[in-house]
Protein backbone atom coordinates (compact mmCIF):
# COMPACT_ATOMS: atom_id res chain seq x y z
CA UNK A 1 0.00 0.00 0.00
CA UNK A 2 1.27 3.60 -0.85
CA UNK A 3 2.23 6.19 2.12
CA UNK A 4 0.23 8.76 2.06
CA UNK A 5 0.74 11.73 3.66
CA UNK A 6 -2.17 12.43 6.27
CA UNK A 7 -2.81 16.34 4.87
CA UNK A 8 -2.86 14.71 1.05
CA UNK A 9 -5.34 11.92 2.43
CA UNK A 10 -7.56 14.80 4.42
CA UNK A 11 -7.54 17.21 1.52
CA UNK A 12 -8.42 14.55 -1.13
CA UNK A 13 -11.31 13.09 1.38
CA UNK A 14 -12.87 16.54 1.50
CA UNK A 15 -13.02 17.23 -2.36
CA UNK A 16 -16.43 18.26 -2.26
CA UNK A 17 -14.83 21.62 -0.96
CA UNK A 18 -11.76 22.23 -3.45
CA UNK A 19 -10.24 24.40 -3.60
CA UNK A 20 -10.58 25.19 -0.09
CA UNK A 21 -9.27 21.70 1.33
CA UNK A 22 -6.49 22.23 -1.04
CA UNK A 23 -3.09 21.58 0.99
CA UNK A 24 -1.65 24.34 0.04
CA UNK A 25 -1.71 27.13 2.47
CA UNK A 26 -2.43 30.44 0.45
CA UNK A 27 -5.09 32.80 0.25
CA UNK A 28 -6.17 30.41 -3.43
CA UNK A 29 -8.32 28.64 -1.82
CA UNK A 30 -10.86 31.12 -0.84
CA UNK A 31 -11.13 32.59 -4.06
CA UNK A 32 -13.73 30.35 -5.77
CA UNK A 33 -16.08 29.11 -3.18
CA UNK A 34 -19.33 28.43 -4.52
CA UNK A 35 -18.81 28.82 -7.89
CA UNK A 36 -18.92 25.53 -9.97
CA UNK A 37 -22.51 24.37 -10.12
CA UNK A 38 -22.80 21.12 -12.78
CA UNK A 39 -25.98 18.73 -13.14
CA UNK A 40 -24.47 16.16 -16.05
CA UNK A 41 -24.27 12.47 -13.72
CA UNK A 42 -21.15 10.08 -14.59
CA UNK A 43 -20.06 6.66 -13.20
CA UNK A 44 -18.16 8.28 -9.91
CA UNK A 45 -17.40 4.36 -9.25
CA UNK A 46 -15.40 4.46 -12.26
CA UNK A 47 -13.63 7.23 -11.90
CA UNK A 48 -12.51 5.91 -8.50
CA UNK A 49 -10.83 2.50 -9.91
CA UNK A 50 -9.21 4.77 -12.35
CA UNK A 51 -7.47 6.78 -9.84
CA UNK A 52 -7.13 3.77 -7.62
CA UNK A 53 -9.23 4.77 -4.86
CA UNK A 54 -10.07 2.06 -2.89
CA UNK A 55 -12.29 3.07 -0.06
CA UNK A 56 -15.41 1.54 0.33
CA UNK A 57 -16.88 4.54 2.18
CA UNK A 58 -15.33 7.72 0.71
CA UNK A 59 -15.94 10.28 3.43
CA UNK A 60 -15.50 10.48 6.86
CA UNK A 61 -18.17 8.33 9.09
CA UNK A 62 -18.77 6.97 12.31
CA UNK A 63 -16.41 4.65 11.30
CA UNK A 64 -12.97 4.72 9.93
CA UNK A 65 -13.26 3.87 6.19
CA UNK A 66 -11.53 0.96 4.68
CA UNK A 67 -9.23 0.98 1.83
CA UNK A 68 -6.38 3.59 0.85
CA UNK A 69 -7.49 6.73 -1.42
CA UNK A 70 -4.44 6.65 -3.20
CA UNK A 71 -2.68 3.02 -4.56
CA UNK A 72 -1.77 4.29 -8.49
CA UNK A 73 1.60 5.76 -9.16
CA UNK A 74 0.70 8.98 -11.58
CA UNK A 75 1.78 7.46 -15.04
CA UNK A 76 4.60 9.75 -16.89
CA UNK A 77 1.57 11.30 -18.50
CA UNK A 78 -1.55 12.24 -18.08
CA UNK A 79 -4.20 13.56 -20.25
CA UNK A 80 -7.70 14.71 -18.65
CA UNK A 81 -10.59 15.72 -21.46
CA UNK A 82 -13.01 17.54 -19.99
CA UNK A 83 -15.44 17.06 -22.99
CA UNK A 84 -18.36 19.70 -23.89
CA UNK A 85 -21.13 19.65 -26.43
CA UNK A 86 -19.42 23.40 -27.47
CA UNK A 87 -18.38 26.37 -26.36
CA UNK A 88 -21.57 27.50 -24.50
CA UNK A 89 -22.70 23.92 -23.00
CA UNK A 90 -21.55 22.74 -19.76
CA UNK A 91 -18.91 19.75 -19.26
CA UNK A 92 -19.94 16.29 -20.21
CA UNK A 93 -19.26 15.50 -16.13
CA UNK A 94 -20.49 15.71 -12.83
CA UNK A 95 -19.92 18.48 -10.31
CA UNK A 96 -18.52 15.10 -7.90
CA UNK A 97 -16.61 13.67 -10.67
CA UNK A 98 -14.87 17.04 -11.08
CA UNK A 99 -13.95 17.82 -7.77
CA UNK A 100 -12.81 14.71 -7.53
CA UNK A 101 -10.41 14.83 -10.29
CA UNK A 102 -9.38 18.39 -8.95
CA UNK A 103 -8.39 17.74 -5.43
CA UNK A 104 -7.01 13.74 -6.59
CA UNK A 105 -4.47 15.84 -8.59
CA UNK A 106 -3.85 18.84 -6.52
CA UNK A 107 -4.80 20.93 -9.06
CA UNK A 108 -3.86 24.80 -9.67
CA UNK A 109 -7.12 26.39 -8.29
CA UNK A 110 -7.10 29.39 -10.53
CA UNK A 111 -8.37 26.72 -13.16
CA UNK A 112 -11.57 26.66 -11.91
CA UNK A 113 -11.66 30.17 -13.06
CA UNK A 114 -11.00 28.70 -16.52
CA UNK A 115 -13.27 26.59 -16.52
CA UNK A 116 -16.33 28.92 -15.47
CA UNK A 117 -16.58 30.07 -18.73
CA UNK A 118 -18.38 26.55 -20.03
CA UNK A 119 -22.14 26.92 -19.83
CA UNK A 120 -22.46 30.91 -20.10
CA UNK A 121 -25.21 31.68 -22.69
CA UNK A 122 -23.40 34.62 -24.23
CA UNK A 123 -21.53 33.79 -26.61
CA UNK A 124 -19.88 37.20 -26.21
CA UNK A 125 -18.90 37.08 -22.25
CA UNK A 126 -17.33 33.70 -23.12
CA UNK A 127 -14.85 34.99 -25.87
CA UNK A 128 -13.99 38.38 -23.79
CA UNK A 129 -12.03 36.34 -21.11
CA UNK A 130 -8.83 34.91 -21.42
CA UNK A 131 -5.63 34.49 -18.85
CA UNK A 132 -2.73 32.78 -18.03
CA UNK A 133 -1.22 31.82 -14.42
CA UNK A 134 1.45 29.90 -13.51
CA UNK A 135 2.87 28.94 -10.11
CA UNK A 136 6.18 27.32 -9.62
CA UNK A 137 7.65 25.40 -6.51
CA UNK A 138 11.63 24.31 -6.78
CA UNK A 139 12.56 23.99 -3.07
CA UNK A 140 10.98 23.41 0.05
CA UNK A 141 7.62 21.97 -1.22
CA UNK A 142 4.60 20.95 1.36
CA UNK A 143 5.52 17.70 2.90
CA UNK A 144 1.45 17.06 1.71
CA UNK A 145 2.82 17.57 -1.84
CA UNK A 146 5.91 15.03 -1.75
CA UNK A 147 4.33 11.47 -2.23
CA UNK A 148 7.07 9.38 -3.88
CA UNK A 149 4.49 6.39 -3.98
CA UNK A 150 2.57 8.20 -6.31
CA UNK A 151 6.07 9.77 -8.31
CA UNK A 152 5.09 13.32 -7.05
CA UNK A 153 8.32 14.84 -5.13
CA UNK A 154 6.33 18.40 -5.16
CA UNK A 155 9.10 20.19 -7.10
CA UNK A 156 6.69 21.33 -9.90
CA UNK A 157 5.44 24.16 -11.74
CA UNK A 158 1.78 24.68 -13.16
CA UNK A 159 0.34 26.31 -15.53
CA UNK A 160 -3.01 27.07 -16.68
CA UNK A 161 -3.95 29.30 -20.23
CA UNK A 162 -7.50 29.10 -22.27
CA UNK A 163 -7.16 29.62 -26.16
CA UNK A 164 -9.06 30.04 -28.79
CA UNK A 165 -9.61 28.70 -31.98
CA UNK A 166 -11.92 29.36 -35.17
CA UNK A 167 -13.39 26.04 -36.78
CA UNK A 168 -16.10 25.83 -39.79
CA UNK A 169 -19.43 24.40 -39.17
CA UNK A 170 -20.74 21.81 -40.90
CA UNK A 171 -22.70 22.70 -43.87
CA UNK A 172 -26.72 22.73 -43.97
CA UNK A 173 -26.83 21.85 -47.34
CA UNK A 174 -25.24 21.93 -50.72
CA UNK A 175 -24.51 25.92 -52.29
CA UNK A 176 -24.98 27.14 -48.54
CA UNK A 177 -22.29 29.37 -47.21
CA UNK A 178 -19.58 28.09 -44.76
CA UNK A 179 -20.26 29.16 -41.50
CA UNK A 180 -17.28 29.47 -38.81
CA UNK A 181 -17.76 29.14 -34.97
CA UNK A 182 -15.13 30.56 -32.34
CA UNK A 183 -14.16 28.02 -29.74
CA UNK A 184 -12.38 27.76 -26.34
CA UNK A 185 -10.25 25.32 -24.40
CA UNK A 186 -8.89 25.82 -21.43
CA UNK A 187 -5.68 24.21 -20.43
CA UNK A 188 -4.08 23.06 -17.19
CA UNK A 189 -0.75 21.84 -17.11
CA UNK A 190 1.24 20.68 -14.29
CA UNK A 191 4.84 19.16 -14.61
CA UNK A 192 6.79 17.50 -11.87
CA UNK A 193 10.30 18.29 -11.92
CA UNK A 194 11.55 15.58 -9.20
CA UNK A 195 10.26 12.48 -11.49
CA UNK A 196 9.62 14.05 -14.62
CA UNK A 197 5.60 12.98 -14.77
CA UNK A 198 3.30 15.63 -16.37
CA UNK A 199 -0.01 16.12 -15.83
CA UNK A 200 -2.75 18.17 -18.66
CA UNK A 201 -6.27 18.41 -18.47
CA UNK A 202 -8.48 19.99 -20.92
CA UNK A 203 -11.87 21.93 -21.28
CA UNK A 204 -12.27 20.76 -24.84
CA UNK A 205 -15.41 21.44 -27.05
CA UNK A 206 -16.39 19.22 -29.23
CA UNK A 207 -13.08 17.39 -28.36
CA UNK A 208 -11.45 19.71 -30.48
CA UNK A 209 -7.84 19.61 -29.05
CA UNK A 210 -8.13 15.60 -28.36
CA UNK A 211 -8.52 14.87 -32.06
CA UNK A 212 -5.65 17.35 -32.35
CA UNK A 213 -3.53 15.53 -29.82
CA UNK A 214 -4.75 11.90 -31.90
CA UNK A 215 -1.67 12.43 -34.28
CA UNK A 216 0.76 12.09 -31.36
CA UNK A 217 -1.00 9.90 -28.65
CA UNK A 218 -2.43 6.69 -29.65
CA UNK A 219 -5.31 4.88 -28.37
CA UNK A 220 -3.26 1.93 -27.43
CA UNK A 221 -0.13 2.82 -26.82
CA UNK A 222 0.90 5.60 -24.23
CA UNK A 223 4.00 6.98 -26.61
CA UNK A 224 4.49 7.31 -29.89
CA UNK A 225 8.04 8.38 -31.48
CA UNK A 226 7.40 12.48 -31.15
CA UNK A 227 6.78 12.42 -27.24
CA UNK A 228 9.91 10.26 -24.80
CA UNK A 229 9.55 10.34 -21.10
CA UNK A 230 12.80 8.03 -20.58
CA UNK A 231 14.62 10.89 -19.17
CA UNK A 232 13.35 14.28 -17.11
CA UNK A 233 14.59 16.62 -19.73
CA UNK A 234 12.99 14.23 -23.11
CA UNK A 235 9.82 14.60 -20.36
CA UNK A 236 10.17 18.35 -20.41
CA UNK A 237 11.15 18.46 -24.06
CA UNK A 238 7.68 16.78 -24.60
CA UNK A 239 5.28 18.62 -22.92
CA UNK A 240 6.82 21.96 -24.68
CA UNK A 241 6.13 20.20 -27.33
CA UNK A 242 2.39 19.47 -26.22
CA UNK A 243 2.12 23.01 -25.86
CA UNK A 244 3.40 23.97 -29.87
CA UNK A 245 0.70 21.38 -30.77
CA UNK A 246 -2.34 23.37 -28.52
CA UNK A 247 -0.67 26.67 -30.02
CA UNK A 248 -1.00 25.15 -33.81
CA UNK A 249 -4.82 23.99 -33.14
CA UNK A 250 -5.35 27.35 -32.10
CA UNK A 251 -3.55 29.42 -34.85
CA UNK A 252 -4.79 27.17 -37.97
CA UNK A 253 -7.61 28.37 -39.52
CA UNK A 254 -8.09 31.89 -38.82
CA UNK A 255 -6.38 32.51 -42.94
CA UNK A 256 -9.59 30.57 -43.85
CA UNK A 257 -12.18 32.80 -41.92
CA UNK A 258 -10.50 35.78 -42.45
CA UNK A 259 -10.46 34.93 -46.13
CA UNK A 260 -14.86 34.07 -45.40
CA UNK A 261 -15.28 37.31 -44.29
CA UNK A 262 -13.38 39.26 -46.86
CA UNK A 263 -15.34 37.89 -49.70
CA UNK A 264 -18.80 38.03 -47.56
CA UNK A 265 -18.10 41.78 -47.39
CA UNK A 266 -17.12 42.41 -50.90
CA UNK A 267 -20.03 40.76 -52.51
CA UNK A 268 -22.16 42.89 -50.77
CA UNK A 269 -20.32 46.35 -51.64
CA UNK A 270 -18.26 45.84 -54.65
CA UNK A 271 -21.47 46.92 -57.10
CA UNK A 272 -21.28 50.26 -54.80
CA UNK A 273 -17.86 50.96 -55.67
CA UNK A 274 -18.02 50.90 -59.11
CA UNK A 275 -18.83 54.64 -59.68
CA UNK A 276 -20.55 55.75 -62.91
CA UNK A 277 -20.77 59.26 -63.45
CA UNK A 278 -24.24 58.89 -65.11
CA UNK A 279 -25.66 56.85 -62.37
CA UNK A 280 -23.10 58.83 -59.48
CA UNK A 281 -25.86 56.26 -56.81
CA UNK A 282 -27.45 52.67 -56.65
CA UNK A 283 -30.88 52.43 -56.00
CA UNK A 284 -33.39 50.30 -53.89
CA UNK A 285 -30.54 50.16 -50.80
CA UNK A 286 -32.31 48.75 -47.96
CA UNK A 287 -31.61 49.22 -44.50
CA UNK A 288 -30.90 46.03 -43.69
CA UNK A 289 -27.37 46.18 -45.85
CA UNK A 290 -26.12 48.59 -43.46
CA UNK A 291 -27.11 45.96 -40.58
CA UNK A 292 -25.54 43.11 -42.51
CA UNK A 293 -22.44 45.16 -42.89
CA UNK A 294 -22.49 45.60 -39.36
CA UNK A 295 -22.91 41.75 -38.30
CA UNK A 296 -19.94 41.25 -40.07
CA UNK A 297 -17.88 43.84 -39.09
CA UNK A 298 -18.83 42.58 -35.28
CA UNK A 299 -17.38 38.68 -36.60
CA UNK A 300 -14.14 40.80 -37.70
CA UNK A 301 -13.21 42.47 -34.07
CA UNK A 302 -14.34 39.23 -32.63
CA UNK A 303 -11.70 37.75 -34.53
CA UNK A 304 -9.58 40.27 -33.76
CA UNK A 305 -9.98 40.13 -30.14
CA UNK A 306 -9.49 36.59 -29.99
CA UNK A 307 -6.47 36.48 -32.14
CA UNK A 308 -4.95 39.22 -29.85
CA UNK A 309 -5.48 37.10 -27.02
CA UNK A 310 -3.89 34.08 -28.43
CA UNK A 311 -0.91 36.09 -29.14
CA UNK A 312 -0.71 37.55 -25.34
CA UNK A 313 -1.32 34.12 -24.07
CA UNK A 314 1.28 32.55 -26.27
CA UNK A 315 3.91 35.20 -25.48
CA UNK A 316 3.65 34.25 -21.54
CA UNK A 317 4.22 30.84 -22.56
CA UNK A 318 7.79 31.98 -23.89
CA UNK A 319 8.00 34.50 -21.14
CA UNK A 320 7.38 32.03 -18.37
CA UNK A 321 9.84 29.20 -19.62
CA UNK A 322 12.52 31.15 -20.67
CA UNK A 323 12.39 32.64 -16.58
CA UNK A 324 11.88 29.17 -15.45
CA UNK A 325 14.99 27.78 -17.00
CA UNK A 326 17.11 30.60 -15.91
CA UNK A 327 15.35 29.89 -12.16
CA UNK A 328 18.60 29.62 -9.82
CA UNK A 329 16.80 26.14 -7.88
CA UNK A 330 16.27 24.45 -11.30
CA UNK A 331 17.25 20.96 -11.25
CA UNK A 332 21.39 21.33 -12.23
CA UNK A 333 21.92 18.66 -14.25
CA UNK A 334 19.14 18.92 -16.56
CA UNK A 335 19.07 22.70 -16.42
CA UNK A 336 21.28 22.41 -19.99
CA UNK A 337 18.97 20.34 -22.27
CA UNK A 338 16.11 22.01 -20.78
CA UNK A 339 17.55 25.44 -21.66
CA UNK A 340 18.25 24.16 -25.48
CA UNK A 341 14.53 22.50 -25.54
CA UNK A 342 13.44 25.65 -24.11
CA UNK A 343 15.44 28.06 -27.34
CA UNK A 344 13.65 25.51 -30.03
CA UNK A 345 10.19 25.77 -28.01
CA UNK A 346 10.71 29.65 -28.14
CA UNK A 347 11.77 29.47 -31.89
CA UNK A 348 8.84 27.47 -32.74
CA UNK A 349 6.31 29.57 -30.93
CA UNK A 350 7.49 32.60 -32.49
CA UNK A 351 6.94 31.21 -36.16
CA UNK A 352 3.15 30.85 -34.81
CA UNK A 353 2.89 34.18 -33.17
CA UNK A 354 4.46 36.14 -36.25
CA UNK A 355 2.17 34.14 -38.39
CA UNK A 356 -0.82 35.26 -35.84
CA UNK A 357 0.45 38.96 -36.13
CA UNK A 358 0.13 38.92 -39.91
CA UNK A 359 -3.37 37.76 -39.98
CA UNK A 360 -4.52 40.01 -36.79
CA UNK A 361 -2.56 43.21 -38.81
CA UNK A 362 -4.83 41.76 -41.69
CA UNK A 363 -7.89 41.53 -39.60
CA UNK A 364 -7.57 44.97 -38.50
CA UNK A 365 -7.25 46.33 -42.27
CA UNK A 366 -11.03 44.30 -43.06
CA UNK A 367 -12.20 45.63 -39.54
CA UNK A 368 -11.80 49.31 -41.31
CA UNK A 369 -12.66 47.92 -44.92
CA UNK A 370 -16.07 46.95 -43.49
CA UNK A 371 -16.27 50.48 -41.35
CA UNK A 372 -15.66 52.30 -44.82
CA UNK A 373 -17.80 50.28 -46.84
CA UNK A 374 -20.39 50.68 -44.12
CA UNK A 375 -19.91 54.48 -44.16
CA UNK A 376 -20.78 54.14 -48.11
CA UNK A 377 -23.32 52.13 -48.12
CA UNK A 378 -25.09 54.22 -45.36
CA UNK A 379 -24.21 57.89 -47.86
CA UNK A 380 -25.50 55.71 -50.62
CA UNK A 381 -29.00 55.37 -48.38
CA UNK A 382 -28.80 58.34 -47.62
CA UNK A 383 -28.44 60.01 -50.83
CA UNK A 384 -31.85 57.39 -52.07
CA UNK A 385 -33.60 58.31 -48.98
CA UNK A 386 -32.88 62.44 -49.99
CA UNK A 387 -33.62 61.89 -53.71
CA UNK A 388 -37.04 59.90 -52.59
CA UNK A 389 -38.01 63.08 -50.53
CA UNK A 390 -36.68 65.41 -53.35
CA UNK A 391 -39.19 63.45 -56.01
CA UNK A 392 -42.53 63.75 -53.05
CA UNK A 393 -41.81 67.44 -52.76
CA UNK A 394 -41.96 68.11 -56.80
CA UNK A 395 -45.14 65.94 -56.73
CA UNK A 396 -46.62 68.15 -54.11
CA UNK A 397 -44.94 71.58 -55.99
CA UNK A 398 -47.05 70.26 -58.54
CA UNK A 399 -50.17 69.15 -56.67
CA UNK A 400 -50.14 73.13 -54.68
CA UNK A 401 -49.89 74.71 -58.18
CA UNK A 402 -52.22 72.88 -59.96
CA UNK A 403 -54.74 73.56 -56.55
CA UNK A 404 -53.78 77.08 -56.60
CA UNK A 405 -55.35 77.06 -60.33
CA UNK A 406 -58.09 75.64 -59.38
CA UNK A 407 -58.86 77.65 -56.92
CA UNK A 408 -58.47 80.76 -59.04
CA UNK A 409 -61.17 79.27 -61.37
CA UNK A 410 -63.21 78.61 -58.50
CA UNK A 411 -62.84 82.21 -57.66
CA UNK A 412 -64.12 83.57 -60.89
CA UNK A 413 -67.00 80.44 -60.97
CA UNK A 414 -68.28 82.31 -57.06
CA UNK A 415 -68.30 85.65 -58.34
CA UNK A 416 -70.06 84.63 -61.75
CA UNK A 417 -72.43 83.12 -59.22
CA UNK A 418 -72.85 85.48 -56.46
CA UNK A 419 -73.84 88.14 -59.47
CA UNK A 420 -76.11 85.92 -61.33
CA UNK A 421 -77.80 83.97 -58.58
CA UNK A 422 -79.81 86.95 -57.35
CA UNK A 423 -81.79 87.77 -60.94
CA UNK A 424 -81.58 83.93 -61.83
CA UNK A 425 -83.71 83.38 -58.38
CA UNK A 426 -85.70 86.44 -59.58
CA UNK A 427 -86.36 85.70 -62.81
CA UNK A 428 -86.78 81.43 -61.53
CA UNK A 429 -89.17 82.54 -58.82
CA UNK A 430 -91.62 85.03 -61.18
CA UNK A 431 -91.84 82.55 -64.06
CA UNK A 432 -93.74 80.78 -61.83
CA UNK A 433 -97.58 81.00 -61.32
CA UNK A 434 -97.46 82.67 -57.57
CA UNK A 435 -97.24 86.32 -59.02
CA UNK A 436 -98.54 87.14 -62.70
CA UNK A 437 -98.78 89.81 -64.88
CA UNK A 438 -101.80 90.37 -67.12
CA UNK A 439 -101.94 93.10 -70.13
CA UNK A 440 -98.27 93.38 -70.42
CA UNK A 441 -97.91 94.54 -67.28
CA UNK A 442 -100.34 97.39 -67.31
CA UNK A 443 -103.07 95.70 -65.59
CA UNK A 444 -103.58 93.93 -62.59
CA UNK A 445 -100.89 91.87 -60.74
CA UNK A 446 -101.92 88.53 -59.48
CA UNK A 447 -100.92 86.92 -56.51
CA UNK A 448 -101.40 82.92 -56.06
CA UNK A 449 -100.93 81.80 -52.46
CA UNK A 450 -101.65 78.03 -53.37
CA UNK A 451 -98.75 78.52 -56.37
CA UNK A 452 -96.63 79.75 -53.67
CA UNK A 453 -97.01 76.77 -51.21
CA UNK A 454 -96.87 74.64 -54.21
CA UNK A 455 -93.37 76.21 -54.59
CA UNK A 456 -92.02 75.73 -51.33
CA UNK A 457 -93.43 72.15 -50.93
CA UNK A 458 -91.39 71.12 -53.90
CA UNK A 459 -88.28 73.34 -53.07
CA UNK A 460 -87.59 72.90 -49.23
CA UNK A 461 -87.48 68.86 -49.49
CA UNK A 462 -85.00 68.79 -52.17
CA UNK A 463 -82.59 71.42 -50.55
CA UNK A 464 -82.83 70.27 -47.49
CA UNK A 465 -80.93 66.76 -48.66
CA UNK A 466 -78.51 68.24 -50.66
CA UNK A 467 -77.19 70.72 -48.13
CA UNK A 468 -77.11 67.77 -45.76
CA UNK A 469 -75.19 65.57 -48.34
CA UNK A 470 -72.58 68.70 -48.68
CA UNK A 471 -72.39 69.11 -45.17
CA UNK A 472 -71.29 65.63 -44.39
CA UNK A 473 -69.04 65.65 -47.17
CA UNK A 474 -66.77 68.60 -46.12
CA UNK A 475 -66.87 67.32 -42.61
CA UNK A 476 -65.12 63.72 -43.31
CA UNK A 477 -62.69 65.68 -45.77
CA UNK A 478 -61.73 68.01 -43.01
CA UNK A 479 -61.29 64.46 -40.73
CA UNK A 480 -59.12 62.54 -43.66
CA UNK A 481 -56.96 65.82 -43.51
CA UNK A 482 -56.37 65.88 -40.05
CA UNK A 483 -55.32 62.42 -40.15
CA UNK A 484 -52.98 62.64 -42.87
CA UNK A 485 -51.52 65.68 -41.12
CA UNK A 486 -50.87 63.62 -38.19
CA UNK A 487 -49.07 60.68 -39.74
CA UNK A 488 -47.14 62.91 -41.39
CA UNK A 489 -45.76 64.32 -38.24
CA UNK A 490 -46.63 68.08 -38.23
Amino acid sequence: MARIPPAFASSYLDYQNYPESHTSNSILRRTFRGYLYKENIFDVAGLKRWLGDTQRNDLAGPTKPAGAVATKPDPVSRFIFLISNGSLFPLLLSRDMLLRILAYHQAFPFYLDFLLAYGIQEEDRKLRFNGFRSQVTLVNPQPSQVIPDLNRSGRRFDLCYNLKAVAPLPKAGIGRELKWKIRQSAIYHRFDLGSGTALWMVADPLSAVKDELAEVLAADEPLLSDLRFGTLPEAFDSSLKTHLIVCQWASREWRWHLQSLEERIDRMTQALLLYDDEIPYRENITPRAVTWIQEQEDKVNEAVMAMRSNVKIMRSLQTFYQALVQEIDFPASEQKECARAVARFRASLAEIVDSLDSQLDRAQVLAKIAADRKSIVLQQLQIQNALKQESVAASMWEFSERGQKEAIAMRIITVITLLYLPPTFVSTFFSTDVVKYQDGGEGKVYFSQDALNSFLYVTIPLWVPHAGHCGAVLSVGGKAQVEKTTRAGF
